[in-house]
């Protein structure tokens, strides 16, 4: 047997054992498994909604923000108010009481 029908017999057996073993090989494709383009859209997706929800909160917290600097003005002015004409009928009353007792 020459060189060249010892290939060609080599060359016959790996491709009888290459053909055999391509049933048992599983494919590297798997459909069910997510592509990374599917991967990345999934996460850039999420992304986007986080953000959303983000700008959403934002807002609303400039809102409440906005309500509790009124509520605070409001509450020093009706502080201011009261320590006013609290201290005023404080001193009425003193006064009152004072001349009562002479």
């Amino acid at each position: 047997m020459n060189s060249l029908e010892r290939f060609n017999q080599r060359s016959d057996e790996v491709e009888h054992i290459l053909s055999a073993g391509r049933g048992n090989v599983k494919s590297l494709y798997d459909p069910q498994k997510p592509t990374p383009y599917k991967i990345q859209r999934k996460n850039s997706d999420d992304v986007r909604k986080l953000l959303e929800q983000y700008e959403a909160d934002l807002k609303e917290q400039a809102k409440e923000s906005k309500k509790n600097r009124k509520l605070t003005i409001i509450s020093i002015i009706v502080g201011i108010v009261a320590a006013v004409f609290g201290g005023a009928s404080f001193v009425v009353a003193l006064i009152t009481l004072l001349l009562q007792l002479s």
